[in-house]
């Protein structure tokens, strides 16, 4: 358990998971920041507190072969009491950040000072936003790459294409339920948008806990899509469109940027990806954007060796391979 910082700046705790190599080091060894994806909205739901901490995250014995600290954030709510504020991305990113600080406050594993965020799904949304406040939220680190492998990205978008699928059902129902919570000051109100009658399919659709970033997939057969349960347009009707905008990471990131994405994901279209690449290079940030043929949503074995590789060449300060056009 580790200090973090709530949506108004208040001292929060979060749970998570630290693993090094075993025993100290003469050199400080670099951190790589884990942020999982989708696992529910309970305490229950934290992944440390499962018994194996590490099912979320891909290449956990690589990246102790290759000397580095992880951290997995369960992010806030997932491990300590109240919701988990889903897909509310400033607050991932500042336990992300402050994940890597515990590290660090921990002797025994001789962890230094730079570090890189890789994350996919809600944590490829996690990551990101990690790259966009890294500098103002933490200036004692030292970010050196952002890797987001299917990310939440287009959060808008990713909203309309699920709106008549099941997995919307369960993605779009914790977002609404998770969020009524954290912005109900502003309006956010889950009476105002869930029909009276279909209120238990709702309760039904966001109550598992996931162990694995696709495990809802398993349950679609009994999760009605989102459009069978709202009783408004969400993507039209205040404040939900704002605070959509407000959780998309859309900030400027300095380090350079990597985003993976399988082509038959059936959750979040690859698209997406494509064009937050394209969008980025734009801008003139540094990304390299890779398509996976034959991959789903779930793609971190995949995905897994080639980031990996990415991730450590950029503590070695290797030059990028950027294929900006």
């Amino acid at each position: 358990m580790y200090l973090s910082t709530g949506l108004n700046g208040e001292p929060i705790a979060v749970t998570g998971t630290i693993v090094a190599p075993a025993g100290p080091s003469d050199t400080p060894r670099d951190i790589i920041a884990w942020t999982h994806g989708t696992t529910g909205i309970r305490p229950e739901c934290g992944v440390s507190h499962t018994s194996n901490p590490y099912q979320q995250t891909p290449a956990v014995e690589r990246m102790l072969g290759a000397g580095f600290v992880v951290a997995i954030t369960d992010y806030p709510g997932l491990g300590t009491p109240g919701v988990h504020p889903y897909i509310v991305g400033r607050l991932a990113a500042q336990s992300a950040l402050d994940s890597v600080r515990a590290a660090r406050n921990i002797a025994e594993v001789s962890a230094g000072n730079r570090f890189a965020v890789w994350g996919a799904s809600q944590g490829g949304n996690s990551s990101l936003w990690t790259g966009i406040i890294a500098e103002e939220y933490a200036p004692d680190l030292e970010l050196v790459g952002v890797a987001a492998s299917a990310p939440a990205i287009d959060l808008r978008g990713t909203f309309e294409y699920n709106l008549d699928k099941p997995a919307g059902g369960v993605f779009l129902g914790m977002v609404f339920a998770s969020w009524a919570d954290v912005y109900a000051d502003r309006g956010a109100s889950l009476d105002a948008i869930i029909k009276p009658e279909a209120r238990e399919d709702f309760n039904k659709a966001i109550e598992p806990c996931f162990t694995a970033a696709v495990g809802f997939l398993r349950v679609l057969d009994s999760i009605k899509p989102p459009n069978e349960f709202l009783s408004i347009d969400v993507l039209n009707t205040d404040p939900w469109p704002q605070l959509l905008a407000e959780n998309t990471p859309s900030g400027p990131i300095s380090v350079p940027i990597l985003i993976a994405h399988g082509t038959d994901d059936p959750l979040i279209p690859m698209a997406f990806s494509e064009q937050e690449a394209e969008r980025r290079c734009e801008a003139g940030e540094d990304v390299q954007f890779q398509r996976y043929p034959g991959s789903s949503h779930d793609a971190r074995e995949d995905t897994a060796f080639h980031i990996l590789g990415w991730v450590v060449d950029r503590f070695a300060e290797r030059p990028t391979s950027s294929n900006c056009a």
